[in-house]
């Protein structure tokens, strides 16, 4: 069972000469290795492994973590500019987990560690501890369905 992503979603980022050498098995092993990455950068502040419904951002993170894998697995003998292109990606999405981890981007339908909500967590802050934690969601996970309230 895939977690935080599915092989179609994986499937429809991939060019089509990689969708017929990646197999299922390649596809499912390297989503869970993309999960494993999520939930050992996340689980300081979240309990882990996460519980569906799955927040829209760590949907996005997981899918991209993933084809940065699949991709990196099946072109070993790329270009320069082939390699640069599958380090952006996964630094794209390295850098959206940096932000999930340190708390910027709040996972709405995540439990967090020793409280109940986010609310419960943001009522436990000190007066100036509120103050300085201003949450900033990307308007690409606004877009992409993301419920955030």
């Amino acid at each position: 069972m895939s977690r935080y992503t599915t092989r179609e979603q994986i499937r429809s980022h991939l060019p089509a000469l990689t969708m017929e050498v990646a197999s299922d098995e390649l596809l499912n092993e390297m989503i869970e290795e993309a999960s494993d990455i999520v939930d050992a950068n996340i689980s300081s502040l979240y309990i882990t492994p996460l519980s569906e419904p799955y927040d829209a951002i760590i949907t996005h993170i997981t899918t991209y973590l993933a084809i940065t894998l699949v991709l990196s697995s099946i072109y070993t003998d790329a270009s320069p500019t082939i390699r640069r292109l599958l380090e952006t990606i996964g630094e794209q999405a390295y850098d959206l987990l940096d932000r999930v981890k340190d708390g910027d981007i709040p996972l709405i339908k995540a439990k967090i560690k020793g409280y109940r909500d986010l609310r419960s967590f943001r009522q436990g802050l000190t007066r100036s501890e509120k103050g300085n934690s201003q949450f900033y969601i990307p308007d690409e996970v606004k877009r992409d369905g993301g419920e955030w309230k």
